[in-house]
């Protein structure tokens, strides 16, 4: 079982994120080619990652579009009043 295929609006997302940080001077249209992989690429060689061109995990992280964690409201009060 494989990894699934990002959607065309991910792609897009992916695309605006290359482009914001000034790899990728296409339109965010969402349909990932030759132009996306090569701004990929370049991306991931100037952030020390591998340069395949491939969407991956610390690609997303790198591009601020990795996992999103929210801390509990509760959970930052309890850090901060905890005895000790």
């Amino acid at each position: 079982m494989g990894q699934a295929r990002p959607t065309k609006d991910r792609y897009a997302e992916i695309q605006k994120a290359l482009a914001a940080a000034g790899y990728y001077s296409g339109k965010a249209t969402g349909v990932w080619g030759d132009e996306s992989v090569k701004a990929l690429q370049s991306f991931q060689q100037d952030q020390g990652l591998e340069p395949t061109g491939k969407i991956d995990a610390m690609t997303l992280i790198h591009l601020d579009l990795g996992p999103k964690y929210e801390v509990p409201e509760n959970a930052a009060a309890a850090e901060t009043n905890s005895p000790g």
